[in-house]
């Protein structure tokens, strides 16, 4: 694959990186993370979140190839906060994206909401000893159940109202509800 070339589905199994809405084009956004393979499971979770006019920014049309972190890393350091949809999906990967996206949010700072959609038990450390680092890391972040996507959109909903926008700047997605 060519550097300049856009690739609108996930390299290794051309699975849609679609969650249903467009990615937020603007400076006010939330990054969201999350296990291509199992983007029918997270759209409903994400349509919520966005139509309750939550910018959120993903990966639709991201230029995989040698800038791919750099690419991510900006999106990450310009973004409020990272939203991580936790799946077993993202453990079965040997080179999992979404491992790399929260490395980069939790080394920048950034604050992190985790909605689990599947649970953190301890059968993910049995089946996945090789990712105990990387789930000892997510069972540290505060985190919402998939129970609880109405006090996920309820904290990000303060959260974007606390650090709302200066003048001047605007974003493309509609103010929350």
């Amino acid at each position: 694959m060519k550097s300049n070339e856009t690739v609108t589905s996930d390299a290794k199994t051309n699975t849609p990186r679609n969650l249903g809405f467009e990615a937020v084009a603007g400076d006010e956004f939330y990054f969201v993370s999350y296990n291509s393979n199992d983007c029918d499971r997270i759209s409903p979770y994400a349509k919520q979140i966005h139509n309750v006019g939550i910018p959120l920014w993903y990966d639709k049309g991201l230029i995989y190839g040698k800038k791919w972190e750099e690419e991510i890393g900006l999106h990450i350091a310009n973004s409020r906060s990272f939203i991580l949809f936790f799946t077993k999906g993202i453990l079965a990967k040997n080179e999992s994206y979404v491992e790399k996206e929260f490395r980069i949010a939790k080394k920048q700072g950034k604050k992190i909401f985790i909605l689990m959609i599947d649970r953190l038990d301890e059968s993910c450390w049995r089946e996945f000893p090789e990712k105990s680092s990387f789930l000892d890391d997510v069972d540290q972040v505060q985190s919402c159940s998939c129970e609880s996507i109405d006090y996920l959109i309820e904290e990000l909903k303060n959260d974007f109202q606390a650090s709302a926008p200066t003048q001047g700047k605007t974003s493309t997605a509609p103010t929350p509800r």
